[in-house]
């Protein structure tokens, strides 16, 4: 797209233009260097220049900019503001199809940060599948949002939408019965709400009333006073009124004829001035009058406009808040599962280094005098304690990179038989050394599409920990088979297996299970950890079937590769 096309026909003064530029170029340049939190910033700044002149089309491009922005922050808060923007620009322009498709993505967000978000999105979801038409999808969402406003949030106003949206829908739908029934408990909650306000304003306008009778029994008062004056001044007048009368009789009557003329003409005078200050009067009180009323719709339409951006900026601010409330629990249960597993792996890790130096000094020592047998013995002993310690720090490792988020889930095609057969050689010495046999049975022959490096990493921690917790001259059986669109991979042993406690505590909590193995191995419980990580990124999960002393069952599936 042509950056400069946006302002050929646009009335975005040119002040505004250098602006938009330097803001675009700014956030081109934050955005190539991975700071997306100055691009969004920038790209939010374009959008709402367009939108305050009514370019919603440009506006639109940049909210969408902006989006992208936030989601590779993985910042749910700014992403949810971005969402808010760029769905109402879509419709301000009517746009109702690609509005419907952003609010099911900010939806799925809402669901996981904040009830009171969700209820709010999933009402203007349904206005927009209303103006759709699509009616009973509307009804759906608002029968939804209803029942988290009514039951787990109890909120009274977001309950009261509802219903008022629900009753709309009703009849659009047609559906009497149901309209008549929401319509009804509308207005009883109107009248209720109506009811109790002037209730309130009765109150005040009876304490107003008394101030106001105090007011005038002062003024009446005062009025007494003036009345008394003004009397005493009348008799005066009166008095000095006769006099002058007398005196002006005789020259009233020699003008009498004069007097009449001058009367009549005074009259008529005063009726037409009577009359222009009559109309001038009308025509200001009317001007006066108008100018008022323009000015109150102005003023409300303001005030609308306040309240409605107020109401958005409510709505980001919650948002924000349940956003860093959550990322504050998340925190708190991350730095608890830390702590505990440095614990254990520094518990852990003792043993096969005190071996390790152990065995490392006999070996350095002369004066042992040791034979080569049990040179032989105590390198093998030193190799098995290097093993260990290698592959707890290596999981170690892997755990850290998932939590920093280093680890880039990269799916690719590839055979998976060839991944399972490479896998089982790897730890056939292991299963030799506790005469354990290792069966590969796989009735699959199609191609996965999955992360190759992180699966591998699954296989091989289960297979491990199948040959830690199984004794010896047992069996563990590795083995894949189709299952719809997917290849279902399970790993089952005869080993001590685990009580229904361990197992939930396994699946459902972010603890970690540390249990030595048949044969005194270390473990950590960190190796399942990254199983459940990895194959969490690939939107499938790790189930447990196990009971004690009858082995245990692990398995997940991955999906098949398309034109495998």
């Amino acid at each position: 797209m042509n950056f400069f096309a946006g302002f050929s026909q646009s009335k975005i003064p040119d002040t505004e233009k250098q602006k938009i530029i330097s803001w675009n170029q700014s956030a081109l340049e934050a955005s190539a260097s991975g700071n997306n939190v100055a691009a969004l910033a920038d790209f939010n700044k374009i959008a709402k220049t367009y939108e305050q002149y009514k370019d919603y089309n440009n506006a639109e491009i940049y909210y969408k900019k902006a989006l992208s922005e936030a989601k590779k922050q993985n910042a749910s808060f700014r992403t949810i503001s971005a969402y808010f923007h760029l769905i109402n620009t879509l419709k301000i322009q009517k746009k109702w199809n690609e509005s419907l498709q952003f609010e099911n993505e900010k939806i799925e967000l809402s669901r996981k940060s904040s009830k009171k978000a969700l209820v709010n999105d999933l009402i203007n979801r349904a206005y927009t599948l209303k103006m759709l038409k699509k009616y009973n999808n509307a009804i759906t969402d608002l029968e939804e949002a209803k029942k988290i406003a009514q039951f787990e949030i109890k909120n009274e106003q977001l309950t009261f939408n509802c219903y008022k949206e629900l009753a709309n829908n009703y009849k659009l739908l047609g559906n009497e019965e149901k309209y008549n029934e929401y319509h009804n408990l509308v207005e009883r909650i109107k009248t209720e709400k109506t009811t109790s306000d002037l209730k309130n304003k009765t109150t005040e306008a009876q304490i107003k009333a008394q101030i106001k009778e105090q007011e005038l029994q002062k003024t009446s008062s005062k009025l007494n006073l003036i009345s008394d004056s003004l009397n005493t001044v009348a008799d005066s007048l009166t008095k000095m009124e006769a006099i002058a009368k007398m005196q002006q009789f005789k020259l009233e009557a020699q003008n009498e004829r004069i007097a009449r003329q001058e009367l009549q003409l005074q009259i008529r005078r005063n009726i037409i001035y009577f009359l222009i200050a009559f109309l001038i009067f009308a025509i200001i009180a009317a001007i006066l009058w108008y100018i008022q009323y323009k000015k109150k719709k102005e003023a409300l339409k303001i005030v609308q406009l306040k309240n409605e951006e107020i109401h958005q900026q409510k709505e980001e601010i919650q948002a924000q808040a349940d956003e860093l409330e959550f990322q504050r629990d998340e925190l708190y249960r991350s730095n608890k599962t830390k702590e505990k597993l440095l614990s254990v792996v520094a518990h852990d890790l003792k043993n096969p280094i005190h071996a390790l130096i152990g065995f490392s000094e006999l070996l350095i020592d002369k004066e042992v005098g040791l034979s080569e047998d049990e040179k032989t013995q105590y390198a093998e002993y030193i190799y098995d304690s290097s093993l260990q310690i290698y592959s707890l720090l290596e999981n170690l490792l892997k755990w850290a990179q998932s939590q920093s988020s280093s680890i880039k889930y990269q799916p690719e095609k590839f055979n998976f038989n060839e991944l399972l057969e490479i896998n089982i050689k790897l730890f056939h010495e292991a299963g030799m050394k506790k005469e354990i046999e290792l069966i590969f049975n796989s009735k699959t022959k199609n191609h996965v599409y999955a992360d190759k490096n992180m699966i591998n990493t699954v296989i091989r921690n289960l297979i491990n920990n199948a040959i830690k917790f199984t004794t010896e001259g047992g069996k563990i059986s590795v083995s894949a088979k189709d299952k719809n669109d997917f290849v279902e991979i399970s790993i089952v042993d005869t080993g001590v297996g685990m009580t229904e406690d361990i197992v939930k505590k396994i699946l459902e909590t972010d603890e970690f299970h540390s249990s030595q193995g048949t044969s005194n191995e270390q473990g950590t419980g960190l190796g399942l950890a990254i199983c459940k990580e990895f194959l969490n990124a690939h939107n499938s999960k790790l189930q447990i079937l196990s009971r004690p002393n009858k082995g245990s069952t692990f398995y997940f599936k991955i999906p098949i590769a398309a034109n495998s």
